[in-house]
């Protein structure tokens, strides 16, 4: 998996997400499914969103709660910071995908 980080914008300023296993299983862990499930659905529930934007946070803030992304979260952006997280999920699971099966040099 490649730890990438994506610029997100809340309330409170600028913040970078990164999508790495401690934050996934995290997610899964609060969220209670699977992260790959949740994508593939389609990020669109709220709570799915903060859990998201939360378990991607963390990596700034290991003790960030849950409520304290939510003070956070502009409301009318939750559209854009869905698409910002299925983008960044995504990546994160395709791009060890993409390095796990690359053929080796003979």
């Amino acid at each position: 998996m490649v730890e990438k980080t994506w610029d997100i914008e809340l309330l409170d300023g600028p913040h970078k997400l990164k999508y790495d296993n401690h934050a996934l299983y995290r997610f899964e862990e609060l969220h209670g499914e699977s992260a790959v499930m949740t994508i593939i659905r389609g990020v669109t529930g709220v709570r799915a969103v903060n859990h998201f934007l939360w378990a991607g946070l963390l990596h700034e803030n290991p003790n960030l709660t849950v409520n304290e992304v939510i003070k956070h979260v502009d409301t009318h952006r939750i559209q854009e910071y869905a698409n910002i997280v299925a983008e960044a999920v995504d990546h994160a699971f395709d791009s060890g995908q993409r390095e796990t099966t690359k053929k080796k040099p003979k």
